[in-house]
């Protein structure tokens, strides 16, 4: 049960909240307002750092690149250097594609990787090409199929430049 401090009782908090909004004795229960450390006496933001800030958004954004709070982890780049492939020269680059293409050769020969590639019979690939051809001939969103005497039978051709 949920009850006003007008004495009206309700089953549900959805009820009471739906009456608060007519009532002039309803108080509504105020969360303390929990303040942040970061934040000083102007309504600024300042980081251990010295950076201030106008708001805790720019603060938080702050905090990825601050090098006061990155002291004990190492960074995978520093602003103003260039990261990725960029950073190796050419033959470095070669290298490490070589090394990396070594292990792969090593992981096939162990048995860690099987690789096969897949052929298709030439039965498969008739088999295929009639199914698309049936398609193509059927499907009215595609080009126009015009029959054509080639001189010992009609043939079918797509399109009219193929026609001509």
């Amino acid at each position: 049960m949920f009850i006003c401090k007008c004495g009206r009782t309700f089953n549900t908090q959805k009820s009471l909240n739906s009456h608060a909004g007519h009532c002039d004795l309803y108080e509504k229960n105020k969360k303390e307002l929990v303040t942040s450390k970061y934040k000083n006496e102007d309504g600024l933001y300042a980081c251990e750092c010295g950076a201030i800030f106008n708001n805790n958004i720019s603060l938080s954004a702050h905090w990825g690149h601050c090098k006061l709070r990155h002291i004990d982890k190492p960074r995978k780049y520093e602003k103003g250097k260039m990261s990725g492939w960029g950073v190796y020269s050419i033959e470095e680059q070669q290298k490490i594609r070589n090394r990396g293409l070594d292990t792969l050769k090593q992981k096939r020969k162990n048995g860690e990787i099987v690789y096969i590639p897949y052929k298709h019979t030439e039965e498969t690939k008739e088999k295929i090409s009639k199914s698309r051809q049936k398609m193509l001939e059927t499907s009215e969103s595609h080009c126009k199929w015009y029959e054509v005497f080639n001189g010992k039978e009609n043939i079918k051709v797509q399109g009219t430049w193929e026609k001509e």
